[in-house]
């Protein structure tokens, strides 16, 4: 039995926190939906708007 630091450690749960920061400052920088139609053009928008806002973050 791990306890409840080793599954923590195991699962890298607590991370989590840091995911959910990143998507809500690109939801509130470029809204919550994509103009795009297609699967394809939504990747594309979504890994643009990823890209876009890791590049403010640095600056």
């Amino acid at each position: 039995k791990l306890g409840y630091e080793g599954w923590r450690d195991k699962y890298k749960y607590g991370n989590r926190w840091a995911v959910e920061t990143f998507f809500s400052g690109v939801k509130r920088m470029f809204g919550e939906t994509t103009k795009a139609n297609t699967v394809e053009g939504i990747f594309q928008e979504v890994k643009l708007k990823f890209l876009l806002y890791n590049m403010l973050l640095s600056v």
